[in-house]
C-alpha cells in the first residue's frame, strides 16, 4: 500500500498542552508541521529552542500563518477564552480544523462555530483524546462483550485538578469544562447514546480547603437507561500520581474499573469480591489518545468522512455540560436540550 503524503499542519497556540501534541506529531506519517504561531514571545522561543521549526515558520499572528500556508489544516490550542474568534477565522478561510476542547465555553459561540463549519463544508473536529485512549477503547470492548452484564451505574471521579489561574480563575463553570467535557464524552462513547437529564446535588463539597476551587457533584441519566455520578474537585485524596481520574462501571455480574488498584493504572474486571481483579488493559493514562485522534482527523480531511469527534458530535457533549451548569444555578433536574434544534438545518 502506498503511503499518502503527509498533510500540512499549522499549530496555533504553544501553551502547556502543546507539548503533548508536538510529541504526537513527531515522526507522524499523517502530518507535516509546517508552521506554528503564538502571540507570546516566550512560547515561540521555547519552540525554536527545541529545534522543531526554523524561525521563519514561527509566527506571532495566526492570520499571517494562514496566509502563508493556505492549504494547511490547523490544530487549535489557543486558550479557551480566545478560541472562538481564531477558530471562526480558520473555518471561514477553508482550513480544516482540529481544536482543543471545549470549542467554546459559551453555548451560542459553540453553535456558531458548528453552523459555520456546516455551511462552509470545512472539516471540523474537536479533540477528545480520552475517547481515543487505550483504556477507553478497552472499556468499550468489555461493554460490547457484555463482560459483567448490563451496566446500571457508573461512578466517575477526578481530583487534583489544575490550579485556578488565568482564564480558569475568571470563567464561570470552568471546572465543569476542565473535566466534564471528558467524562460526559466517555459516557456517550461507552454506551453509544446521549445524556437525557442531569441533576446537580450540591453547589460545593463541605470542608473544601481550597476556597477558590470549583467543585461539583452531579447525577447523570443516559438515554440508554444507565445512571452515573460525577464528582470532581481540586483536592487530592492523598495519592502521589499526577492525575486522579477514576471510573467504576457496575453490572449484575461484576464491575469494570479504570484505576490503579495498587497494581498500575489500567482497566480491571472484578467478578469475584473475594478474589483479585483481572487486569485487562494496562494504560499510561490519556496521553496515548493524541496520536489516534490525529490519525482520525487525517482520514477526515483526506476522505471527507466525519471524524469520530466532529463538531456536531461534540455539540451533544457540550449540551450535557451546559445542562449541568444550568442544574446548579436552577437547583433542579434539567433535561438536556437537543442542540441541533438551534441550527439552521438538521444534523446528519
Amino acid at each position: 500500500m502506498i503511503q499518502s503524503a503527509p498533510l500540512p499542519l499549522v499549530v496555533a497556540g504553544l501553551g502547556g498542552i502543546s507539548g503533548d501534541w508536538l510529541e504526537a506529531l513527531a515522526d507522524n506519517p499523517d502530518w507535516e508541521l509546517v508552521a506554528a504561531c503564538d502571540p507570546d514571545a516566550g512560547a515561540r522561543q521555547r519552540l525554536l529552542a527545541a529545534g522543531q521549526l526554523p524561525v521563519a515558520r514561527v509566527y506571532s499572528d495566526l492570520e499571517i500563518a494562514l496566509r502563508n500556508f493556505p492549504e494547511a489544516a490547523v490544530l487549535m490550542l489557543t486558550p479557551a477564552e480566545n478560541r472562538f474568534s481564531a477558530a471562526r477565522l480558520c473555518l471561514e478561510r477553508g482550513h480544516p480544523l482540529l481544536t482543543e476542547k471545549p470549542m467554546s465555553l459559551d453555548p451560542d459561540q459553540a453553535l456558531a462555530l458548528a453552523e459555520t463549519a456546516r455551511r462552509s463544508q470545512v472539516p471540523f473536529a474537536v479533540n477528545q483524546n480520552y475517547r481515543y485512549s487505550s483504556f477507553a477503547r478497552a472499556v468499550r470492548r468489555l461493554l460490547e462483550e457484555d463482560a459483567v452484564g448490563p451496566i446500571a451505574f457508573v461512578e466517575c471521579s477526578a481530583h487534583r485538578m489544575l490550579p485556578a489561574y488565568g482564564y480558569r480563575a475568571r470563567e464561570r463553570d470552568v471546572m465543569l469544562f476542565e473535566i466534564g467535557v471528558h467524562y460526559i464524552d466517555l459516557l456517550r462513547y461507552w454506551f453509544g447514546c446521549d445524556v437525557a437529564a442531569v441533576q446537580a446535588l450540591a453547589p460545593g463539597v463541605p470542608f473544601n480547603s481550597h476556597s477558590s476551587a470549583a467543585v461539583f457533584f452531579a447525577l447523570i441519566e443516559m438515554e440508554g437507561g444507565q445512571s452515573a455520578s460525577m464528582f470532581a474537585s481540586r483536592e487530592s485524596r492523598g495519592h502521589t500520581d499526577t492525575y486522579e481520574g477514576r471510573w467504576r462501571l457496575c453490572g449484575p455480574e461484576g464491575s469494570i474499573h479504570v484505576n490503579d488498584l495498587g497494581r498500575g493504572f489500567g482497566v480491571y474486571v472484578d467478578r469475584d469480591p473475594d478474589g483479585v481483579p483481572h487486569l485487562v488493559q494496562a494504560s499510561g493514562g490519556t496521553e496515548d489518545g493524541f496520536r489516534p485522534q490525529l490519525q482520525d482527523f487525517a482520514r477526515h480531511v483526506r476522505e471527507g468522512r466525519p471524524c469520530q469527534t466532529h463538531c456536531l458530535d461534540n455539540l451533544r457533549t457540550l449540551a450535557a455540560c451546559f445542562a449541568i451548569a444550568d442544574a446548579y444555578r436552577l437547583r433542579q433536574r434539567v433535561c438536556v436540550a437537543d442542540p441541533f434544534e438551534l441550527l439552521a438545518e438538521p444534523a446528519p
